[in-house]
């Protein structure tokens, strides 16, 4: 429910003319960050003679970034300091906790009703990204790069991690709501064979 609560905090916090994490100058930012971030040289010029030289990495970070770690979740660099509840995200907690308990009153026939809007309404906001994401400048470009497989990867076992991760994360096993939608199956439901439906579609 955490991810959903982020969903809802984002969402709220878009409801404004400029979005907050698009640019520095705030007051949560550092002097690290800078809205472009494809600079990688950056000089200091100066009419001073000096006998020494300055060579060191910049750490440039991203107003996204900042905006998360800095104003969202307010984190601290000592493990030690648990800092205060931040009541934005408790609220957005508390509203994705209640569109839950909404979507389950009636138990599973409230749960089947609300899938009718949850399972095609993503289709077709899908749809309209993309239809907007293909008129944009440089789209087949990024297209191309997207479906360009780089076969090098194949045998990079961190590639394959990922993927099995992102597996158990899609399907969210040993997480509450295949449990919970399981629990109305029959008591001699062939388990085994819904595993190997539910992983291959």
């Amino acid at each position: 429910n955490v991810v959903i609560c982020i969903a809802f905090y984002y969402f709220f916090s878009s409801m404004t003319r400029v979005l907050p994490w698009t640019y520095c100058n705030n007051f949560w930012n550092t002097g690290n960050c800078t809205s472009v971030l494809d600079v990688t040289n950056s000089s200091m010029g100066s009419s001073v003679n000096i006998t020494h030289i300055f060579n060191q990495t910049l750490k440039r970070t991203s107003p996204s970034e900042e905006y998360w770690r800095r104003y969202v979740l307010k984190l601290s660099n000592d493990i030690g300091n648990l800092g205060e509840v931040r009541l934005p995200l408790l609220g957005c907690l508390g509203v994705s906790w209640i569109v839950v308990f909404l979507c389950l009153i009636k138990s599973v026939k409230s749960s089947g009703k609300v899938v009718y809007f949850t399972a095609t309404f993503p289709y077709l906001v899908l749809t309209i990204l993309f239809v907007r994401g293909i008129t944009l400048e440089g789209a087949v470009s990024g297209i191309t790069y997207y479906l360009t497989p780089q076969w090098d990867k194949i045998l990079d076992a961190k590639v394959w991690g990922d993927a099995a991760s992102q597996i158990f994360y899609s399907l969210g096993c040993a997480w509450g709501g295949l449990i919970t939608m399981a629990s109305y199956n029959k008591f001699h439901n062939n388990c085994y064979r819904d595993s190997i439906i539910i992983s291959i579609t």
